[in-house]
Parts: C-alpha cells; structure tokens; sequence
C-alpha cells in the first residue's frame, strides 16, 4: 500500500513538473521564438484584464524662476467606466449630473452611459478632458454615481501658456524612445506612446523630464471582457518624494506674458523680443512670432520654430561689429570725418539718406546708421579680422549656455535649435571690394540670430567680456531640495580674448548719441533713458522686396539693467520702423515692472 502510494506521488510530481517545464519553456522560450521579445506571460495576462487612462504621465515640470510651473496644470476631470446598466445611477442622479455639465440627460446617455472603456468628459470637439470647477466637483461626488468619479489630471501644455517655443513640446518617436531607453522597453515604465521631448527645453532636458512611471486610473475584467464589478476602478501611481523633477528656467512668467501681451497687441506677425539681465546674462524673457499650439503638433500647427535662436539678415546692427574691429585694429580714430553724398558708386551701394549725410566723425556715422561711411570703414579690414571681431562679440557662433547632464552625461542645449548666425558664405569671394562693403553694413552674406543681438549689449555693458545667456538655472526635486545647478560661464579667455573696457565703453557711448542725436531719437520720451542701435535690412521674400526691421540695446542708460533685442522680420520696405517702438514699449514695460517690485518692498 504504502509502496502504491509512493509510486503515485512520484508520477503526480512528473506530472506536474511536466507542466511547470512546459509552462517555463512557452515562457522563455516559445514566445521568445514568435515575438522575437522576452514577455512576461503572467504581467500580460493582468494587463489583459486590465483598461486604465493616464491622469499624470509622471513627466517633470518646468516652471520659471520663481518656481511659477509653465508647464503640468492640475485640474479636476470627469472619469467615466464602464458598468452593469444598474451600476450607472439613477435617472435622478443622471438628470443632476448633466444639469451640472451644461447637457441634457438624453446627450449624457448617448455619449457615456454604454462605454466599452473608461473615458474622461471631453466638450464636443475638444481634444483635452473638460476642467471642472470646485462646484461641480464638490456636486458631482456628492451625487455618488458608482462609475463617475472626479480624478486630478495633469494638462501638459495649459491653453494660456507662454514662451512657447523656449518652452518646446513632446510627441511620440518609438524609434527614438528605443534608441534613447533601451533597456526600459518591457519593464513596464514606457510604452510605443510615451511621448518625448521634440523640441525646446522638453528635448534638451528629456533626460530630467522623463519621470518614474505614470499615475492612472484603471477597472478590470473577466475572461469575457465584462467589468468586475468589486475591481471597477483602481489608481495606480508611482511613490517617490523625489520624482517628478522640476526645471527651473531663468525666464520671469510674468514678464514674459506681459510682453507677449504686448507685442500681440501690438501685432507683431513674424519676429522676436530677447530680454536678458546685463549682470547675469540671464534670459528673463523670449518672445517668438508666429506663435503655435503644443497640443496641435501634427495636427497643422507648423510653426514652432524659435525665431529668437534663428539667424537672420541682421543689417546695420551689425555696423557694431565692424566700429569695435577698426577701433581695436587702430585703422580708424573716433573723430576721424568722412564723407557721404548718398552713394558709394564704386560698389553701388547706397546711403538710407539719399542726399548723404556730408561730412561726419565715425561717432557721428554710427548714430545716424551711414551706410557709406561704414563701408569705407570695413574696407580697411581684412575679412578674416571682420569675422574675428564678430566671434569676440557672439556673432557667428552658438552663444547659448551648454553643458552635460549629470544623470547620463548626455549634453545639454536649452537653446535648442540655436543657429551660429555668419559673416561669409561658403563660396563667397570674400576679398572682394562689393563683398566686404556689404559685409559692412551687416547686408549680403550675414546672418545673427536676436540672442545674439541681445547678448552683444550684455558683452558691451561689461567691459567687452563674452558670457554664455543662460536659460536654465537648476533642476530641483519634487521635494523642493536640488538636484544640480547650472552656472553662467565666460565666452572668451587667452585664446579669444575680449575686445578692450575702452572700445566697449565707446561703443556704449556711442550707442547713447543713437538715442540723443541718431535714429533712435524716438526713444527720448521713453521712462528710462535708453541706449541702442537700430537696424533694417533689405531682403527678398519670393522675389518680393522687404525688410528686417531691428533695434538692440540696454537701459537704464547711466545704471544698465536690461538688454533687449526686437527682431521685426519680412515687414514692408515702407512701414515704420516697429523694432524701434517695440524697443521702447518692452523697456516701458521693464521700467514698470521695476516700480512695481520697489514698491512691493
């Protein structure tokens, strides 16, 4: 008996070791051979029955400099799931319930009483889930209908949100998300549909961004896909007092929108304001025109190009460039006079004043922007000196902070997409006498991008030293403590060093008489007195004439604060010169902003 037993024991133990093999080798091995994938049979099978939405994609958040968030808005939304007819309330409950959502019972059952999964209340055509106020949420959980329930959701790209294309946004590349995580494809973190970031601060900081896991909402079914009832809804979120991480930009929220505002009003179709602190080089504020809809990438919203990191036909800004290479090289004095009688006819180039200016120092030239007397200037410099001078000043280089993050060592560019601008195309017969006189007046070949324009009355306003503008000063934890910092850093030293505190000092000066005696004598009446340089460039826009309206500079002129560039692009030959008004109204804007914070203390 007891020996029958034993046999029976030892071929029940065969059998099941039998089963267990089979069941380990269809795990390990067979659906490794069809899939060409390890899967986690019993994970799948709990998914199967599983149906969720995403509340929080757990992304990290990036917020300004006081920690404003730009990005990640909580609100309350309505989640749906699906039930038994007995389970969706009653028709009191429902009556309540539409009332409250603006609807009628009849267009509340045909759009979520039989749903086959959960679902958020979106409006008629909306693509985000409807925000409810605090009344209708408090209403709605107190009607206590068993498959409706008001859940936090996080709105990536709030409706009202600024700095858009500094900002950046997120779409889905699962050849890219393989590439960037390999080894997270089948722990469950990341899917096909986990978006990244594509483009501005999003993509630069993906790394930072990326979270630990989703929070969601989910309900759970039988074999036969029919809801389980005690199991119909569950969240799901990951516990970290760490994650999700906060960038921390350098731009000001406020200031930011006030300026948009502004400019929007204004109507700026194409171009850009850059506003930077002179002392941190700190950028406060970056405004870019046309303006686009994160939520619609992919959807015809084409526009999110940066235009303050875009280098375009920069025209007599440029004539800085040239007064600080000649002052610098001794090939020209400050008071040395010349001549303009409207036309350089050796070249063909004309003077903006038809009659010509006369006679006039180099000082003189640069506040009234003369296009003869700065072509004759750039005529006594070599290009490779022009192209030098322009390095030392930013142009024709990436000026934006860079650095490698301390996660994965991958490098950082907040300035995504940031052009280097030149001052020679490739090819250009750069010894040419017409080449180097329109070079001189910032025409033909040359390309800056408005950071650029900024940072040079940064660079000027210290002495001629180079810093790298920064748009991002640290990332924190969600815990408020910080991960890393990012430091400023110079963008010259021994083997580029800076032009001279002298010749920066002048060309301050000079950029003083633009505003008392020059081109920029309708920034007098401004609330700080101002100093810049104004400039228009010529272009052709599918073989029709237009213009590049500019204007650079700092204020307070006596005590410098700011600098701002305004970028106007493709505007009509014939307009007024908006990039000078624009200028003024920006700097009003930083002057109120100023009284504002003194009388707050």
């Amino acid at each position: 008996m007891k020996r029958r037993l034993f046999v029976l024991l030892i071929c029940l133990g065969a059998v099941f070791l039998g089963i267990g093999g089979k069941l380990l080798w269809i795990q390990l091995v067979a659906v490794h051979h069809y899939t060409g994938r390890n899967v986690d049979l019993v994970t799948g099978s709990v998914r199967q029955r599983e149906k969720g939405i995403v509340l929080h994609t757990g992304r990290g958040v990036i917020e300004d400099r006081s920690r404003i968030p730009f990005t990640s808005l909580w609100q309350k939304v309505l989640v749906i799931t699906p039930v038994a007819p007995h389970f969706r309330g009653k028709p009191a409950q429902i009556q309540a319930l539409a009332r409250l959502l603006g609807l009628s019972p009849e267009e509340w059952n045909r759009g979520y009483a039989a749903v086959k999964e959960p679902v958020f209340w979106r409006k008629t055509g909306a693509d985000e889930p409807a925000s409810l106020t605090a009344r209708q949420a408090a209403a709605i959980e107190k009607l206590g209908i068993p498959n409706v329930k008001v859940m936090p959701y996080v709105r990536r790209y709030p409706s009202d949100m600024t700095a858009r294309q500094a900002i950046g946004f997120v779409s889905q590349d699962p050849d890219r998300l393989a590439r960037l995580y390999p080894e997270t494809k089948t722990d469950g973190l990341l899917s096909e549909a986990t978006e990244l970031g594509a483009s501005g601060i999003e993509k630069a900081f993906e790394p930072y961004l990326r979270g630990v896991g989703r929070t969601s909402v989910s309900f759970y079914t039988d074999a036969n896909k029919r809801p389980l009832q005690g199991l119909h809804m569950r969240l799901v979120q990951p516990k970290s007092n760490y994650y999700p991480l906060h960038v921390v930009t350098t731009l000001d929220s406020a200031l930011q929108r006030r300026i948009e505002k502004y400019v929007d009003v204004e109507g700026m179709k194409e171009g850009a304001v850059v506003v930077m602190d002179v002392r941190t080089a700190e950028v406060l504020a970056s405004v870019s025109r046309p303006q686009f809809d994160p939520g619609r990438i992919g959807q015809g919203d084409t526009g999110w190009a940066n235009a303050a990191v875009k280098a375009v036909t920069p025209g007599s800004i440029f004539k800085a460039i040239i007064a600080a290479a000649a002052l610098e090289e001794h090939v020209v004095s400050p008071h040395e006079e010349f001549e303009c009688h409207g036309e350089l006819g050796k070249y063909g180039l004309s003077c903006w004043k038809k009659v010509g200016h006369g006679s006039l120092t180099l000082a003189e030239a640069f506040a009234e922007s003369c296009n003869v007397t700065f072509a004759k200037v750039a005529s006594r410099l070599s290009p490779e000196t022009v192209e030098r001078y322009a390095r030392k000043l930013g142009f024709n280089r990436t000026v934006g902070w860079t650095g490698r993050s301390v996660l994965d060592g991958s490098p950082l560019k907040p300035f995504d997409g940031e052009e280097e601008g030149q001052v020679f195309a490739a090819g250009t017969a750069r010894g040419d006498g017409g080449v180097i006189a329109q070079t001189g007046i910032g025409q033909r070949d040359v390309l800056v991008t408005p950071l650029q324009a900024a940072n040079l009355a940064v660079t000027l306003v210290n002495g001629g030293k180079l810093r790298s503008p920064q748009l991002v000063k640290r990332v924190d934890y969600a815990n408020g403590s910080t991960m890393v910092t990012f430091g400023s850093h110079l963008l010259t030293g021994k083997e580029d060093k800076p032009i001279s505190e002298a010749t920066a000092k002048l060309l301050r000066e000079w950029m003083g008489l633009v505003v008392s005696e020059g081109t920029g004598r309708s920034l007098q009446n401004a609330e700080w007195t101002l100093a810049g340089k104004s400039g228009t460039a010529q272009i052709q826009v599918r073989g029709e004439a237009r213009v590049n309206q500019w204007f650079l500079g700092f204020g307070p002129a006596d005590k410098p604060r700011y600098a701002v560039s305004v970028l106007v692009k493709n505007e009509s030959p014939h307009a007024s010169h908006y990039a000078t008004r624009w200028f003024k109204g920006v700097m009003d804007l930083l002057a109120e902003t100023e009284q504002e914070k003194n009388i707050g203390h």
